[in-house]
């Protein structure tokens, strides 16, 4: 038998022993929320093939052989067909209105057991989403054998490659390749690739117009995993289609480009290279006093500026310490945006005002107040939140719980430990909300002011890793992927 001074000492064993056991069912529990960090160390370790094709990429970028003229491209037909029946769009990253709700008017079902498979094709690892137009679906992709950026056209019936445009530039393993969506519309077809390289070609066809590659042409810097940028579209009073790219280079912050001849429209010079440097996040389009204007993240804080004319109208930079900057701004009201950060940078609302007295610190024409509420409580990885009848939605980066605020900053709800996402992506359909987590599983669920409610839930992707794509939903079909696998699932009733 143990003596009183022997139990004294086995005792804080005992205790320490019991607490690692609780401690590690606990780690268990949430080995969903390490998987895909565990595997990705797996998939981003560099060949010595790579490790010497980024060594003589580096000394071509050195020599200024990179320039847009020197890029060698090519064009390859494939046996596909753009679908007859699929007539709906999925224009830009977050959809045609770029707000993660889609117009969708196809009568859809949540089915009790999985949800038919329209098609499925391999890609590159990444997690570049498809945009999708006259029932074909465009995909940034990376070619890992022949190290080339990959535009892929395919079938909305079937999958099938219609054409493929590639041209050479090799990416590291870094957390995946491909990371952007296209920008399309009914003439034209707009991407930016990981290494900052924008190609504009004709939609149809796949004729390349022209080929930047933003780092020797504008002073760009790639950002630490990449571009995560995706291009968005504008059709002036002219009918003419431009793109608007964030370059956050040293001399120019913003930029619209005439898709059709590849010649500058306007450029907002960079006041602040630091501040306002290329980040992963997107632009997104806010109305102001009836005046459209871009917002841009940059690196230490944002920005506002006018569509018109490239000027800029405001900016912030009271948020600090931002790590990476990876969601796109959202549009609350005419004057109010919501930014939310990486990393636990927690997040914040934007009300931006009259300026009655411009200064030499501020000359803008407008100012932009912060109002952090209790926003340090919030921060996304790197989806983008979605407002959607009045309520704000987004899933919380420190316990991968979808949350629910008010426009006033009061959280309403949370979906519980029993629904949690991960890094994953969501959107809005036929009023429901669709959930990706991190291994490829699933969620449908139906929402309110007053809660989350659970529908369905579906393992897409058996053994999935990494399901970070943002997803797309047109006519009644849901396109999503997982680091390598891209599926076209299929709602229609």
């Amino acid at each position: 038998m143990f003596s009183p001074q022997k139990i004294h000492l086995v005792y804080p064993l005992l205790v320490l022993a019991v607490g690692l056991v609780i401690f590690s069912l606990w780690i268990s529990s949430l080995s969903g929320m390490f998987l895909s960090e565990k595997l990705i160390g797996e998939y981003r370790t560099p060949t010595k093939h790579e490790m010497e094709e980024a060594e003589k990429e580096k000394q071509r970028l050195a020599q200024g052989a990179a320039a847009a003229k020197d890029i060698p491209t090519s064009f390859t037909p494939g046996d596909g067909k753009p679908s007859v029946s699929v007539t709906g769009t999925w224009k830009n990253f977050r959809g045609d209105d770029l707000n993660l709700i889609a117009k969708d008017k196809t009568p859809i079902e949540i089915p009790t057991d999985m949800p038919k498979t329209l098609w499925e094709i391999f890609v590159g690892e990444g997690y570049a989403g498809a945009a999708v137009y006259g029932g074909c679906a465009y995909i940034l992709d990376y070619d890992m054998e022949e190290h080339r950026d990959a535009l892929r056209c395919v079938s909305m019936d079937d999958g099938h490659e219609i054409w493929r445009f590639a041209y050479p530039v090799v990416i590291l393993r870094n957390h995946g390749m491909s990371r952007t969506i296209p920008a399309v519309n009914e003439d034209f077809i707009v991407t930016f690739g990981p290494k900052c390289h924008v190609a504009c070609l004709e939609r149809k066809t796949g004729k390349l117009l022209w080929l930047w590659d933003l780092t020797t042409r504008c002073g760009a810097t790639i950002p630490q995993w990449y571009a995560g940028q995706c291009p968005v579209l504008e059709t002036d009073a002219d009918g003419k289609t431009r793109v608007i790219l964030a370059i956050g280079g040293p001399d120019v912050l913003l930029m619209a480009v005439d898709c059709e001849t590849g010649e500058e429209i306007w450029r907002t010079p960079n006041p602040n290279p630091q501040n306002w440097k290329m980040t992963h996040a997107s632009l997104t389009p806010m109305m102001l006093d009836g005046r459209k204007t871009w917002v841009y993240p940059g690196m230490r804080g944002f920005v506002g500026v006018d569509a018109a004319t490239g000027g800029i109208l405001w900016e912030n930079t009271d948020w600090k310490g931002i790590h990476a900057m990876c969601p796109a701004p959202v549009v609350i009201s005419e004057n109010r945006v919501f930014c939310a950060g990486s990393y636990n940078a927690g997040s914040t609302m934007l009300t931006i005002l009259n300026n009655p007295s411009p200064t030499a610190e501020n000359p803008h024409p407008y100012l932009a107040e912060a109002e952090f509420w209790h926003f340090r409580k919030f921060s996304s990885m790197q989806q983008t939140p979605i407002f959607y009848k009045n309520l704000l939605l987004g899933v919380r980066e420190s316990d991968n719980q979808l949350v629910c605020f008010d426009p006033a900053g009061n959280q309403l709800w949370q979906s519980g430990v029993a629904n949690r996402f991960f890094w994953g992506p969501y959107l809005i359909a036929h009023d429901k909300i669709f959930l990706l987590d991190n291994t490829g599983t699933l969620s449908v669920g139906e929402i309110s002011s007053s809660g989350f409610t659970l529908l369905a839930r579906y393992e897409i992707f058996e053994d999935g890793v990494d399901s970070w794509g943002p997803m797309a939903f047109v006519d009644g079909r849901l396109i999503l992927r997982d680091l390598t696998r891209v599926k076209c699932l299929d709602f229609r009733l």
